[in-house]
């Protein structure tokens, strides 16, 4: 596995020097480009002034911050190389926070933490006991000369680093959820042990299959298409009919024993 970057994880005294590997790739994934209907040629995107009119070549531009509609702050590239001085890349943990904390962090990015030769007694040790305490490690690191919040979490027995969102890119929730906790005793009891039931039946101890069937399909679907035949799509899924009676949905998904969509 190739490591992009070497960076070290400090929490209180102890340094772990890691290297970082990404956990997912996007390489795989069917991508499109624009062409000329008319004649098949893929389309260029210029970088063109619509003022001047005129084609730009990158020495003529500056990077800048739109403040208000139209109104923009140039930054230079002095300026900009100041702000974004080179670190040291390191992931410093400030704090472990429990594992329901750390499930609602939306993220943006996985890599693997993998020890460096001769570091992974220290590396071993914090798996176990980030893995016993049920935390993960959360802090600020700085990789590739860029600042991220990130968690430090354990997944196969090996340390994964995912950044997260910053604070401005995540959606507040402006919705209520009711709360099944207040509801009156023996209210729901029936529902929520067949639900239980269900979850029980479902739980699977393997690594869950991770393909996407749109884009196996639509892979399925090019590949025919540059040998010249046709391909069968797959049939759509028959739509779950709603219903109202959320027990008897309950108790048909568990006799099943498959999940099926419930509309209540």
């Amino acid at each position: 596995m190739k490591k992009t970057l070497t960076p070290t994880i400090q929490f209180g005294l102890v340094n772990i020097p890691v290297g970082i590997a990404p956990a997912t790739t996007t390489k795989e994934n069917v991508k499109f480009k624009l062409l000329h209907a008319w004649c098949g040629t893929p389309i260029k995107t210029d970088k063109v002034c619509p003022e001047c009119d005129v084609v730009l070549a990158p020495e003529d531009l500056v990077r800048g911050h739109e403040v208000s509609k139209g109104v923009f702050v140039r930054v230079e590239d002095e300026e900009y190389q100041e702000v974004k001085n080179e670190k040291q890349p390191v992931i410093k943990i400030d704090c472990f926070l429990p594992w329901e904390v750390t499930a609602l962090l939306p993220t943006r990015k996985d890599y693997y933490a993998i020890p460096e030769t001769g570091k992974e007694t220290a590396y071993g040790l914090l798996a176990e006991a980030m893995a016993q305490e049920e935390v993960d490690g959360f802090g600020l690191c700085n990789l590739w000369g860029a600042d991220s919040r990130f968690l430090l979490t354990i997944a196969q027995r090996t340390l994964v680093l995912r950044l997260l969102f910053s604070k401005d890119e995540v959606v507040e929730q402006d919705f209520e959820v009711p709360d099944l906790w207040l509801r009156s005793p023996g209210e729901l009891d029936e529902e929520l042990k067949m639900a239980r039931q269900l979850v029980r039946s479902l739980i699977d101890p393997n690594h869950p299959d991770m393909s996407v069937p749109d884009e196996a399909a639509m892979k399925k679907l090019i590949a025919s298409k540059v040998k010249g035949g046709k391909v069968a799509l797959p049939k759509p899924e028959k739509p779950i009919v709603p219903t109202n009676d959320l027990l008897a949905a309950l108790k048909t998904s568990v006799s099943q024993g498959k999940p099926k969509k419930v509309t209540a």
